[in-house]
């Protein structure tokens, strides 16, 4: 017995809990931060001699297409992947009478599920084989691990220094992520925890031989958030917001909010500004050469500024009078308490017949489907779901339900 104190091993683990408690925190204000309303999408670009490229969004967790299906995670962080023709959805897991049971420190090595993800994860598909990153806040870590598309054969590609992993591009055999990793202070218990500012920078990892680069300079500021917002021509084009000082929660204006723009080029290495001091915004989208952001307005609106990537020219393009939602190469608004979309392929508003947003929030394009969050209708939460995009803009409220620890179909 140890006449009632706490062990060593407890105490630590009470330490633990405490940290992660914080990062927890800490996340919560960068999601604020850099702009989360951004939609989880991921988009294509073909022709190239070199190949093609793909660019992730995954702000909400592990989520995204291929052309046969999509995979994303459950409540308790296990894979599933929904085939698009047979309409179901399957665990990613090929052990024969696996119990599908979440991975403790003592379970053995032949018990332990394939599809179970630890930490905060994201994922994609290059060369025929699946690649899921599981990052650990508390130790500012994330490995890259390898597998087979049923999550056997798993192999560690690297790890990386990093805390918050939200968008990333795969081009031919690289990986770039927007890294970022807090600074450290220490508490008056000496402790570990959290810095106001943060360091961010541009990561290169080769996926055949594991090799991390870190192909542009750190930059550190206060409350730091950097994000690859998109791919075009070879260039990836990366959004940068800061404070001049702390941001608390409740100084905005007396902080000093930034938001830039810049591109770097895959090839050269070139690294540049292309649209200075956007300002404050809630999300951002790009597709065929377009850039989508938005800015908040002291009213609470939104405006919409529209940019052509090849020219850098920047023009108004619409106004939300809620956060603007970006899907299927679009921006979806409210006017005049009206769901509307702007296209900018035909430079026009157009009006949504229905009122399906009333309850769906889109997180990610998925090929012939939108993904997001439903409210179900007995109005006990939301829940993700799919919905093909012809349903959508049909207005037929067709969700199918993905394994969320709930039904299949909305009640």
């Amino acid at each position: 017995s140890d006449g009632g104190q706490p062990s060593a091993g407890r105490m630590e683990a009470v330490a633990v809990r405490k940290r992660k408690i914080r990062w927890l925190v800490l996340i919560a204000a960068i999601l604020i931060l850099s702009g989360m309303a951004a939609v989880l999408i991921k988009t294509r670009e073909k022709g190239e001699e070199s190949g093609e490229a793909s660019w992730f969004n995954q702000a909400m967790g592990l989520a995204f297409a291929t052309e046969d299906g999509f995979f994303h995670t459950d409540s308790r962080n296990f894979l599933y992947f929904y085939d698009f023709q047979e309409e179901q959805d399957v665990i990613v897991c090929n052990k024969p009478d696996c119990r599908h049971e979440e991975i403790q420190e003592d379970t053995p090595e032949e018990e332990k599920c394939n599809a179970y993800l630890s930490g905060l994860t994201c994922g994609f598909v290059s060369g025929k084989q699946l690649y899921v990153i599981e990052i650990d806040p508390a130790r500012q870590k994330a490995d890259i691990v390898r597998s087979a598309m049923d999550r056997s054969g798993q192999e560690k590609v690297g790890t990386l220094a990093l805390h918050y992993l939200d968008t990333f591009a795969v081009k031919d055999d690289g990986l770039y992520l927007a890294a970022s990793q807090q600074e450290m202070t220490e508490d008056e218990a000496k402790m570990d925890i959290p810095s106001s500012r943060a360091k961010t920078w541009l990561y290169r990892v080769d996926l055949k031989t594991g090799e991390v680069q870190k192909v542009t300079k750190e930059s550190v500021d206060y409350n730091a958030a950097f994000q690859i917002a998109g791919i075009w021509e070879g260039k990836l084009y990366c959004r940068y917001s800061y404070f001049d000082q702390l941001y608390d929660g409740s100084n905005f204006e007396e902080a000093g909010a930034h938001t830039s723009w810049y591109a770097y080029d895959i090839d050269s290495g070139a690294y540049e500004e292309v649209i200075p001091d956007g300002g404050p915004g809630s999300g951002f989208y790009i597709r065929e050469g377009t850039l989508l952001y938005d800015q908040g307005e002291a009213d609470g609106s939104y405006t919409i500024w529209q940019a052509d990537l090849k020219t850098k020219e920047v023009t108004r393009c619409a106004v939300s009078e809620t956060a603007p939602l970006y899907a299927d190469g679009k921006a979806f608004i409210q006017k005049d308490g009206r769901d509307q979309y702007y296209d900018p392929a035909a430079g026009e508003t157009k009006s949504l017949n229905h009122h399906l947003l009333d309850r769906f929030y889109f997180w990610q394009d998925a090929g012939a489907y939108f993904y997001g969050a439903v409210r179900r209708e007995d109005r006990l939460g939301d829940t993700p779901a799919l919905i093909r995009k012809d349903d959508f803009y049909a207005g037929k409220d067709r969700f199918v339900l993905v394994t969320w620890n709930s039904p299949k179909e909305l009640p």
